[in-house]
């Protein structure tokens, strides 16, 4: 009697289609709204309604095992994700100046782990990897399009090819995206027959010319390792693999396949040597240089050697670099573009052994699934195991998962490929109790937390926008006071405080002087190599007629930024050069999007003070 209770019940008819159609619509609102940078950033009022719909997703699966007693299964990662709390934690704690940072990358590292419980949860439970990977090329249709949309309307309005970017909102971030759509679209096209055989053809071409266009060399190096990938799974899943069965069955074929497959060979070829050739002409272009990812991953290195046992701490990586790079007017990076050298300075050996083990788990089910995985599975899992090649290829040389949509579609990869062809249900009584039971603690904390920033975050974009459009700025500026105080160590929070009070201050406001240099003395306690912060001090000192720390503020500026003409600066606060006009100082072209890479907060784009611009006291 008591079996018969605790037996899972059948779930009813109509849940299956809803489960078929779900992954589909959320990953087409996280790829055009809720996941990029414009989502998360530029339109805050979506923030609640994507953690409400990652709220209703989680509650539904805990709702789901209750109500239909379904049982709960291990991950492949069950054991390794201890191991990355435990690096994570051991940065932070060795690094407490920088734990703010820290925080709020820990907050999405959280969330990626809870989505892939979730994935790995649906998976479990029936739903078919298939599934997955159709939500993917549905919404890579969208992204296609708009990315379409946006290279014929600069061809034809300037004559110029652009590098697009989509609804995604960077070239890099759409670059990763389609090397992991290519393979999805190239297998599908492989496994169709007819019409559909035909769309999904033309659908792969499309892919490819506009990943092509992206000029994301790290996304060009990708997609081949991903194409590489899944051609030698497509020829070792039929036992092509060997010279004299690959002969045979060329034999086999008919004159007009053989000249297909020949026609297709040599176009992969001349496309291969073509993208080598853009490879290596892109290096010869402004911007593009090597050096220009070589000195990030010096910095990393140097990182790393200062504190290999516990690294400088999670998401800390843009926080150091000015110590090695002058910006300006080098340019700001919050990650060393490249994953293993950003963990490698920010989390030491501790978070290079996680990342090797997780690498080295994910290998060895992977090579599991290739054995057990019935038929029907092994279109999506060839599909998933090329494009996570590619996605792992692309990320040795850069970091796009820096944006959510990414990372997020990276998780799914890893589950639709390593998720076990037979799940394995939790046995152990503690496991059973505390695994739901850690999920929904886990699910409610970052709902809490997410809720809680978001509604900071809302406030805060909204006194911008009014400060911006009425030019009230001390009256917008006092109105981030509530806002400071309730996360008083968000350096975009205190930085915008100051800024503007200083935009007052300029205005003739003197107690919004005193209130823009108090601002400026606290946030470069928490953010001492910003060098643009420094010269906003020093001008705001010399403002109030303070020579001695206008000094001591543009000397630390030289100091971090000695080659951006500040010394022009220090000579007008000691009195040695005195122009008779005013002028202005306008921002660096990376100004308009380095903070809001480094801090996840838009901020106003100017980065210096009007004040800095004065060239005769008022």
């Amino acid at each position: 009697m008591s079996l018969a209770h605790n037996a899972p019940r059948r779930p009813p008819r109509w849940l299956r289609p809803v489960g078929r159609l779900l992954p589909a619509a959320l990953l087409l609102y996280l790829a055009t709204v809720g996941a990029t940078f414009n989502g998360v950033l530029a339109l805050p009022a979506t923030q609640p309604v994507t953690l409400a719909l990652f709220g209703l997703v989680a509650a539904g699966m805990l709702l789901a095992h209750r109500r239909y007693r379904l049982p709960w299964h291990t991950t492949p990662l069950d054991a390794i994700f201890p191991l990355w709390g435990a690096a994570w934690a051991l940065s932070i704690v060795a690094s407490p100046d920088t734990w703010r940072r820290s925080a709020e990358a820990l907050w999405y590292m959280g969330l990626y782990i809870a989505v892939w419980y979730v994935l790995c949860d649906t998976l479990a439970q029936g739903l078919r990897r298939a599934h997955l990977l159709r939500a993917l090329l549905i919404t890579g249709l969208v992204v296609l399009f708009f990315g379409g949309v946006q290279v014929l309307h600069t061809l034809t309005s300037s004559g110029a090819l652009p590098r697009p970017a989509s609804l995604i909102g960077n070239p890099n971030a759409l670059g990763a995206f389609l090397v992991a759509l290519l393979p999805a679209a190239v297998s599908g096209a492989i496994t169709a027959g007819g019409w559909l055989r035909r769309l999904l053809a033309l659908y792969s071409l499309a892919t490819l010319l506009l990943l092509l266009i992206t000029f994301s060399r790290g996304a060009w190096l990708g997609a081949g390792a991903a194409l590489l990938t899944l051609a030698a799974l497509w020829l070792w899943q039929r036992g092509l693999h060997r010279p004299a069965a690959l002969r045979d069955w060329l034999a086999g074929r008919t004159a007009a396949q053989r000249r297909t497959g020949l026609l297709l060979a040599v176009g992969a070829l001349a496309g291969a040597v073509l993208a080598g050739g853009l490879l290596l002409q892109s290096f010869n272009e402004g911007g593009r240089q090597a050096s220009l990812r070589l000195y990030l991953w010096e910095a990393a290195l140097r990182l790393f050697a200062e504190k290999p046992l516990t690294g400088h701490g999670l998401f800390t990586f843009g926080y150091h670099l000015p110590r090695f790079d002058a910006i300006p007017p080098g340019q700001p990076h919050s990650h060393a573009h490249s994953i293993p050298l950003s963990i490698a300075a920010e989390t030491g050996l501790p978070g290079l052994l996680a990342l090797a083990l997780t690498v080295a788990v994910l290998l060895w089910h992977l090579g599991r699934n290739a054995r057990t995985l019935p038929p029907e599975e092994r279109p999506a899992w060839l599909a998933a195991v090329a494009a996570l090649a590619g996605f792992g290829v692309h990320h040795l040389l850069d970091t796009p998962a820096m944006m959510p949509l990414i990372a997020l579609v990276g998780v799914g990869l890893a589950a639709v490929a390593a998720a076990p062809a037979q799940p394995v249900p939790l046995r152990a009584p503690w496991r059973r109790v505390g695994h739901p039971a850690g999920m929904a603690l886990l699910w409610a904390a970052l709902l809490l937390v997410g809720f809680w920033s978001s509604s900071l975050y809302g406030r805060y974009y909204g006194v911008l926008q009014t400060a911006l459009r009425t030019g009230a700025y001390a009256a917008a500026a006092a109105e981030l006071t509530a806002i400071r105080e309730a996360d008083p160590r968000q350096p975009a929070y205190v930085l915008m405080q100051a800024y503007l009070y200083g935009l007052a201050a300029a205005d003739g406001d003197a107690a919004a002087a005193r209130q823009a240099a108090a601002g400026y003395d606290e946030y470069l306690r928490l953010e001492p190599y910003h060098s643009s912060a420094w010269v906003n001090r020093a001008a705001l000192a010399w403002q109030a007629g303070d020579t001695p720390t206008a000094l001591a503020a543009i000397d630390r500026a030289l100091a971090l930024s000695p080659a951006y003409g500040f010394s022009t600066l220090r000579d007008l606060y000691t009195g040695t050069r005195i122009p008779t006009e005013d002028g202005a100082w306008g921002p660096p072209l990376w100004a308009l999007n380095g903070p809001r890479f480094q801090y996840l907060r838009e901020v106003i784009e100017g980065e210096f003070l009007p004040q800095v611009g004065w060239y005769r006291r008022r």
